[in-house]
C-alpha cells in the first residue's frame, strides 16, 4: 500500500525538507520537516503518525480526548497520533529545525498481531500518547532518515524490516494489548533447512531488489518473526546479509576484469555507480578500482 500522509495539510506553515514519496515504500511514508513556532492545523488523519524530534529543545503542547500532553521536548522525543484521532490543539512554542514524521496504515500490525501475538488485530487500538523518549523508535527514525539522505541498494528491504519492527514495538508498548501478553513460544533461530532455503533464494536473486515478504515466505514465517529469527541465526539483519552477498558478487566480477565498475554496479543491483563505490569502500576499505589492482 502506497501512503499519502497528511503533512502538507497539518504542517503547511513549516518547511518540508525531504520526503520518501518517490521511493514508493510499501506501507510507510517518511517526511522530514522544519516547523515554525505557533499553532498547527488540527485534522482527522487517515493514517497513523509517529513524529520524532531530531533537533531542537522546546515546549510542545497538544490535546485530544480531553488529554493534554505538555512537554519540554529534546532530541529523541516521540509523539504518536493514531488514525482517526482528531487533535483539538497542537502548539509549538519554538522552532523545530529537524523532525521526521512517519506515516503507517491505520491498522499497522495486522500480520504481526495474527502470527506473533495470537490476537485479533481488529480489537487492538493504538494509544494517543507522546512527549517522551523511546530508544527503539528513535533508532528506527534515524535509520530511515539515513536511508533517505543516502539511498542504498538494499534500502527497500531495510525500510520494510524497520516498518514491521516498528509495528511490533507499537503493539507491545503503545496499544490496548495487555502488557502481560507474550509472543508465542518457540521463537528463536531458523532451523538449518529454512535458513539454507532463504540463503539459496538470496543468492539466486541477489542482482535484484528482494523484499522482506519474499524472504519470510521462503521461511514460512511472518515478516516480523523472520527478521528476528534470521538475525539470531546469522548475526546480521536481512538487509545486511543481502548487502554482503551483493558485495561478494561484486568482488568476483571485479577480479574477473570482464566488466567496468559501472557495469558491476548495475549487475549487483545498485542504483548508481556512486552508491556502489561508497558501499564497497565502507566494507573493504578500498575503492573498486583499488581492489581491482590487487588482481593485476
Amino acid at each position: 500500500m502506497i501512503l499519502n500522509g497528511h503533512g502538507e495539510q497539518k504542517y503547511a506553515p513549516g518547511n518540508l525538507l525531504m520526503t520518501s514519496a518517490e521511493r514508493r515504500w510499501s506501507d510507510i511514508l517518511a517526511e522530514r520537516w522544519q516547523h515554525k513556532a505557533g499553532s498547527l492545523s488540527c485534522i482527522k488523519p487517515l493514517e497513523t503518525e509517529i513524529a520524532i524530534l531530531f533537533k531542537g529543545n522546546l515546549r510542545v503542547r497538544r490535546r485530544a480526548y480531553d488529554q493534554v500532553q505538555d512537554t519540554m521536548a529534546v532530541p529523541g522525543t516521540v509523539w504518536f497520533c493514531p488514525a482517526g484521532v482528531s487533535e483539538e490543539e497542537i502548539k509549538i512554542f519554538d522552532a523545530i529545525d529537524d523532525c521526521i514524521h512517519l506515516y503507517i496504515p491505520s491498522k499497522p500490525f495486522s500480520d504481526t498481531a495474527l502470527y506473533d501475538f495470537d490476537v485479533d488485530p481488529a480489537r487492538i487500538e493504538l494509544q494517543y500518547t507522546g512527549g517522551f523518549r523511546d530508544e527503539m523508535v528513535e533508532q528506527i527514525g534515524r535509520a530511515i532518515k539515513r536511508e533517505m539522505c543516502a539511498p542504498s541498494s538494499v534500502g527497500d528491504l531495510l525500510v520494510e524490516t524497520l516498518r514491521v519492527t516498528l509495528a511490533a514495538h507499537l503493539l507491545r508498548h503503545y496499544s490496548s494489548l495487555a502488557p502481560t501478553k507474550q509472543t508465542r513460544t518457540g521463537r528463536g533461530s531458523l532451523n538449518q533447512i529454512r535458513l539454507q532455503r532463504v540463503i539459496e533464494f538470496i543468492t539466486a536473486n541477489v542482482t535484484r531488489n528482494i523484499s522482506l515478504i519474499e524472504l519470510a515466505d521462503e521461511a514460512c514465517l511472518s515478516p516480523y518473526h523472520f527478521a528476528r529469527a534470521f538475525k539470531i541465526s546469522t548475526g546480521m539483519t536481512p538487509h545486511q546479509f543481502v548487502m554482503s552477498k551483493k558485495l561478494d558478487l561484486a568482488k568476483k566480477l571485479i577480479a574477473s576484469h570482464n566488466y567496468s565498475i559501472s557495469e558491476i554496479a548495475f549487475r549487483t543491483g545498485f542504483s548508481n555507480q556512486s552508491h556502489f563505490i561508497k558501499a564497497f569502500k565502507r566494507t573493504t576499505g578500498l575503492t573498486p578500482g583499488k581492489y581491482r589492482e590487487k588482481f593485476i
